[in-house]
């Protein structure tokens, strides 16, 4: 049975209402989104149709709505699924390192209850037969010379189907991922994806890149990162969103998928708005047909509802200079949160 997300309702600091369904995956968070398109109200139905209308116009324009490299239909952006600017990773790195260099020094104070191997005896996870070997030892009668015919072809039939004793001295044999405080910095990065209509398809390239490159840099120094990209609009005092756990902080990055929800407008205009209007019709409202817009400041109004304050948000970066000076600014959080800690 399909367990449908739990819909939840905030009020954020700026008076109005979020309504928010979390999800554990990328793919559970489509298979939602596929599920629920085909079950639109009718209001919510004219909206997707005047929406595809929009878009099989802006593809007839060859217009930079979804990037330099015009989409050749709609389909292929129903499927699209390759982040098409990685080069870019390599231009902004360089003005990242002196920050990151920086930002670690200033995370100390966030911890983590980060999995760690545990033996133990009890038969919690997986038997590691590795481990039992280091102790084997055998109580089995092996077949002597005296032994002839029936006598040793039975002892030697035991022998291959172990209904003889073996053990092993080495009692903790099972091993699973225990969950301990660790001293390691660690932070919850939460990415909002996309941007108004009024932003260029080129400049929403730019709104992960800062993440990617600090994310795969925290891994490389061996500090927990985890991730989750924000969908989100706001209409009417309220405001929508679809939070996506896109790497847990015992996970490695998928740098394509990070870029390609966060920050590539052939899926965000598409597959992205698409999600839009299916999460507000499962919450029971009616889109408008502008799908809302992003209010400044609203990122930060939804991480600190969801999170209780707990998370930080990576807002979005349309420039290089931009992403750069995203970057500084969680690391400027995070000195606050060590200062009132």
């Amino acid at each position: 049975m399909i367990q449908q997300p739990r819909i939840h309702t905030s009020i954020v600091n700026q008076g109005h209402t979020l309504h928010y369904c979390q999800f554990s995956g990328v793919s559970v968070f489509h298979e939602f989104v596929d599920r629920q398109i085909p079950r639109l109200s009718t209001p919510n139905r004219s909206v997707f149709k005047a929406f595809n209308r929009w878009v099989g116009t802006q593809i007839a324009a060859s217009t930079t709505v979804f990037g330099e490299e015009v989409p050749d239909s709609v389909a292929s952006l129903n499927t699209y699924s390759v982040f098409g600017k990685m080069h870019l990773l390599a231009q902004i790195r360089s003005k990242l390192q002196s920050k990151l260099h920086a930002f670690l020094y200033k995370t100390e104070n966030h911890t983590v209850s980060t999995s760690q191997l545990e033996w133990n005896d009890k038969g919690v996870g997986s038997f590691s037969f590795a481990m039992a070997s280091m102790g084997l030892f055998k109580s089995i009668p092996m077949a002597t010379k005296d032994e002839e015919g029936l006598e040793a072809q039975v002892e030697k039939l035991k022998i291959a189907l172990e209904l003889t004793g073996i053990g092993s001295s080495v009692r903790k044999s099972y091993v699973h991922f225990g969950q301990h405080k660790g001293s390691r910095p660690a932070l919850e990065l939460y990415v909002t994806a996309g941007g108004n209509a009024n932003i260029e398809g080129e400049a929403l390239h730019y709104v992960g890149i800062a993440c990617a490159e600090l994310t795969t840099y925290m891994e490389s120094k061996g500090i927990p990162i985890a991730i989750y990209v924000v969908l989100a609009t706001f209409w009417n005092h309220q405001s929508i969103a679809g939070i996506i756990c896109l790497k847990r902080f015992e996970a490695s990055l998928d740098i394509n998928q990070l870029l390609l929800l966060s920050s590539d407008p052939k899926y965000f205009r598409y597959r992205g708005c698409k999600a839009l209007i299916a999460l507000g019709d499962y919450m029971g409202l009616e889109l408008p047909k502008g799908l809302g817009r992003h209010y400044t400041g609203m990122h930060q109004d939804i991480v600190a509802t969801v999170t209780e304050g707990k998370g930080v948000s990576f807002g979005q970066s349309y420039s290089i200079e931009e992403a750069v000076k995203e970057v500084t600014l969680i690391k400027g959080l995070v000195v606050k949160d060590k200062s009132n800690s």
